[in-house]
């Protein structure tokens, strides 16, 4: 304030007087702005002002079907039926339960290529019962009696082509000569695969009635204790079984049964009479085709 009238002072002398005075008396004076706070924000940075990206492109991954909802009654499921997968140099054409390797790899690789997905037999059961999701190609690949070269020729085989499968077991054989041991089953079990009943002998279930419990109930419980998993379903000893036999498959617990042919359609009314279809070494690849729905 005393600079001010300092200066207010000297001026009103100039005035008066008409003497010179310093003109840098002024200059030594400047204001300082008062700063208004702007409400405009800073601008962010354009894409014309970041550096340029270059994207890295990831695989799409393969896309895996989309499953649809089958309702209960009826299903179009094939369930395909082997027995022993040999050495080309062991399978011959007139005995039907032998399939080669060439031949064998062959029909997996067609299944795999013309998209058809594996499911186990107790879904195809579930869903026949209760309806429920099926792959647009579904297929039930199973295989009887538990011979060795179905783990060391079929199961690798299959594994390679995204398969897994269903084993009917002669509950009294494992363990057996030329059949798989206890290991060799779990380890299947353990890489998706499910098992079955094919009794406990291999015994023809029409012929002697006093012996469907040990066939039928005591295979059942044995094979559930041995390997800790459900035994639901059951395939008749050389596709034979009658009235009787169904009753007392149903009694003991099983959900379902499988007997030979008839094509791919499967019916909630004939549960205990689910279709498989044999494939044998005679087939070439068009009678394969034939066993299926989608060619």
């Amino acid at each position: 304030m005393r600079r001010f009238l300092l200066i207010l002072s000297c001026v009103v002398t100039l005035i008066l007087t008409g003497c010179n005075f310093p003109l840098t008396v002024f200059a030594t004076y400047t204001p300082t702005p008062t700063l208004t706070p702007s409400n405009t924000p800073t601008p962010l940075p354009t894409a014309t002002n970041t550096p340029t990206q270059t994207a890295t492109l990831t695989p799409e991954p393969t896309l895996t079907p989309t499953w649809l909802y089958n309702p209960k009654g009826e299903a179009t499921v094939p369930v395909l039926l082997y027995h022993h997968v040999v050495s080309d140099d062991k399978a011959t054409s007139d005995y039907c339960y032998c399939v080669s390797i060439t031949n064998f790899q062959a029909q997996m690789s067609w299944l795999s290529e013309h998209g058809y997905t594996g499911i186990p037999v107790t879904q195809l059961v579930d869903v026949l019962q209760n309806g429920g999701q099926l792959p647009p190609k579904p297929v039930a690949i199973t295989f009887d009696d538990g011979m060795q070269d179905i783990y060391t020729i079929a199961f690798p085989i299959m594994q390679h082509y995204g398969f897994s499968g269903t084993l009917f077991l002669i509950a009294d054989w494992i363990n057996g000569e030329g059949l798989m041991n206890t290991a060799e089953v779990q380890e299947m079990i353990s890489n998706g695969w499910e098992i079955g009943s094919h009794s406990m002998t291999h015994f023809d279930l029409t012929s002697d009635y006093s012996q469907l419990r040990y066939q039928l109930f005591d295979s059942k419980h044995m094979l559930e204790e041995m390997f800790g998993v459900p035994v639901n379903t059951l395939a008749y000893p050389f596709g034979l079984f009658n009235t009787n036999v169904v009753k007392k498959v149903s009694a003991y617990g099983y959900k379902a049964a499988f007997a030979l042919g008839r094509g791919y359609i499967q019916s909630a009314n004939e549960i205990f009479d689910l279709t498989r279809e044999e494939v044998r070494e005679s087939y070439d690849m068009s009678q394969f085709i034939a066993l299926l729905p989608w060619q």
